[in-house]
């Protein structure tokens, strides 16, 4: 089975999501109490105290309306309930507000001494019975609603200038709070060092260079703004935004790079040996360094249209079916190879499927693969380059 990728592929957008755990604010302790107390249940002070659930206080007794005669205990609690229900101290202001009506004085009665009042307005106090607006006294609109007379003041006071009660409390800026501006430099300063996609991890992460840390990123950010901010503020920063790490797994690696990086941490070798494995390394790395160099300089290079550079390999092998079902799950799995064939200039690759029954993994498969990749080249192409990564090292074959 033979397909046609484009390596240029475009990736999707994806959502930058923090190593910490998510917030879940609605269960904090305040906001449970913060609701509790909206809604007029029991709860919890914050020097522990219980605070009972809100219910109908007194009757008021009065002569004028006899505002509890006409109320049965079931329009008392409809009455209550109706300001509970709001979902917001917003709200429920907005909603006390317009059952408070403000008139001039009509009437003055001018008192001398120590008792003398300057009343400017006069008040009037209604509740919805039903669908029906009932005036009422004051006493009974604090009982009724379950309301305190300074929560009311202050929502008259605030009728009187024309304004709408709005709910202020825990708004107020922390001082370690860093203004947008700030953010967003650091923001830029993060994203602006490359980060690389992991090669077979199942997830899709981001890496940065291995020689980077937290630290490192934060004095490379203070040297260009001095001051913005403290140490552990940009590490939380880091940590809340971010989901990337430092380095990338070592997966699929080097045969050579491996078996000397052993005998370089081995307690049972000698100097002499050590000192020849730590030259071994450093020279296949330099010869591994020149390879990539050379097929870089090969994709960049457009004065040579008649030559095709070519790199291939086998990918990572996958195994058949990946089901939860039980019974297929401990049978014998089918192993599906992938080998792939990249034009290393016109960033474009040919893979070959096939299964283990078909075929295995052998030069023969590999020419054969190749013939088919060269029946189709252009005419024009006079010679090419192929690199062949193979398992034990790299092999550059030149045609």
């Amino acid at each position: 089975m033979v397909s046609e990728t484009d390596s240029e592929s475009d990736q999707e957008n994806e959502v930058v999501v923090g190593r910490k755990r998510v917030k879940r604010e609605s269960e904090w302790k305040r906001n449970t109490k913060r609701v509790s107390r909206c809604k007029g249940l029991e709860y919890e002070d914050y020097k522990g105290r219980i605070v009972p659930a809100k219910t109908t206080g007194p009757p008021c007794n009065c002569k004028r309306f006899k505002c509890f005669d006409g109320l049965t205990e079931l329009d008392q609690i409809n009455i209550l309930q109706r300001l509970l229900d709001l979902p917001s101290k917003n709200d429920q202001d907005l909603y006390i507000q317009n059952l408070i009506e403000i008139h001039d004085v009509k009437k003055r009665r001018p008192r001398k001494g120590e008792d003398a009042r300057n009343v400017d307005k006069m008040y009037t106090y209604f509740l919805l019975v039903g669908n029906q607006r009932t005036q009422v006294c004051y006493k009974a609109f604090l009982s009724l609603l379950s309301i305190s007379d300074k929560r009311v003041k202050r929502l008259r006071a605030l009728a009187k200038e024309g304004k709408n009660p709005i709910d202020k409390r825990g708004k107020s800026q922390s001082a370690n709070t860093l203004s947008i501006e700030k953010q967003q430099i650091i923001r830029d300063h993060i994203e602006s060092y490359p980060t690389k996609l992991s090669h077979y991890s199942g997830k899709t992460r981001k890496y940065l260079d291995a020689r980077l840390c937290t630290n490192a990123l934060y004095r490379a950010l203070v040297d260009k703004h001095p001051g913005i901010c403290s140490s552990a503020y940009f590490y939380e920063f880091f940590n809340e935004n971010y989901n990337l790490r430092f380095g990338r797994p070592q997966i699929d690696c080097c045969c050579t790079c491996e078996e000397l990086n052993t005998k370089l941490k081995s307690p049972h070798l000698n100097d002499v040996a050590k000192r020849s494995a730590a030259a071994e390394l450093i020279i296949h790395k330099r010869r591994a360094k020149k390879f990539f160099i050379k097929i870089t300089n090969e994709a960049n290079s457009k004065n040579e249209p008649h030559v095709l550079s070519l790199c291939m390999d086998f990918m990572q092998n996958l195994s058949i079916p990946q089901i939860p079902v039980q019974e297929t799950f401990y049978l014998r799995q089918i192993t599906v190879n992938v080998f792939s064939i990249h034009d290393i200039k016109k960033e474009s690759a040919k893979v070959y499927v096939y299964h283990e029954g078909t075929a295995s993994k052998t030069p023969n498969e590999v020419c054969s693969f190749l013939w088919d990749y060269l029946k189709s080249i252009p005419q024009n192409i006079q010679s090419y380059d192929c690199s062949l990564i193979t398992a034990a090292g790299r092999t550059k074959i030149t045609h």
